[in-house]
C-alpha cells in the first residue's frame, strides 16, 4: 500500500515538473529538501509533535513554492514517513524521462569494479537503457545476484535456487 501511495505522490509531482518545462530545478530543489528533511527527521517524523510545530520547521527550510506546497501537502496527508520512497520513484520517473534507469543489485559479497562493469555493460546491452547500478549487500542471499529494476526482479541467487529446489522435494513427497 506505502508503494503504491508513494508511487502516486511522486507521479504527480513529476507530471508537474515536466509540465512546467523546469525538471532540472524540481530535481534539485527535491535534493535540497531531502537534506533539510534528513537534518530534522527525528522531529518530523515523530508522532508526538504536532503538525503546526512540523509547518514551521518547513517554513525554515526556505524552499521554492513548488516544493514548499508539496513539503506541505506531504505533512497535512501524514504522508512525510514516505518521503524517500517517493524521491526514489521520482528519481527513477527523472531518469527514465532522460533515458536512464535505475537498477538494484543485491549480492552476497563486495562485487569488484570490474564485474561491476561488466554486470552494467551486459544490462544495458539487454535493456537498451542507459543504466544507474546501485549496489547492496546482502549475506543471507549466500551467491549470485538479485537484480531489481522497476518493478521487475531477476533473483539469480543461490538462497532462491535451494527454496526452488527444497520446495520441488516437497512436491515430490
Amino acid at each position: 500500500m506505502a508503494e503504491l501511495v508513494s508511487k502516486r505522490y511522486a507521479t504527480a509531482f513529476f507530471e508537474v515538473a515536466k509540465e512546467s518545462g523546469k525538471l532540472d530545478a524540481y530535481v534539485s530543489e527535491f535534493d535540497r529538501f531531502m537534506v533539510h528533511f534528513g537534518e530534522a527527521e527525528r522531529v518530523m517524523l515523530e508522532n508526538c509533535i504536532a503538525k503546526a510545530d512540523k509547518a514551521k520547521i518547513i517554513d525554515c527550510m526556505q524552499l521554492e513554492d513548488f516544493m514548499h506546497s508539496f513539503a506541505m501537502l506531504l505533512l497535512q496527508k501524514g504522508r512525510l514517513d514516505l518521503v524517500y520512497e517517493i524521491k526514489k520513484e521520482f528519481d527513477f520517473l527523472v531518469g527514465e524521462e532522460r533515458g536512464v534507469a535505475r537498477a538494484l543489485v543485491t549480492s552476497a559479497t563486495e562485487l569488484s569494479d570490474e564485474e561491476v562493469s561488466a554486470l552494467k555493460k551486459n544490462l544495458e546491452k539487454a535493456t537498451g537503457l542507459s543504466l544507474e547500478i546501485d549496489l547492496e549487500i546482502d549475506e543471507s542471499i549466500i551467491g549470485g545476484l538479485v537484480i531489481k529494476m522497476k518493478d521487475k526482479v531477476l533473483d539469480c541467487s543461490v538462497k532462491s535456487r535451494l527454496e526452488n529446489m527444497l520446495q520441488s522435494i516437497r512436491e515430490i513427497k
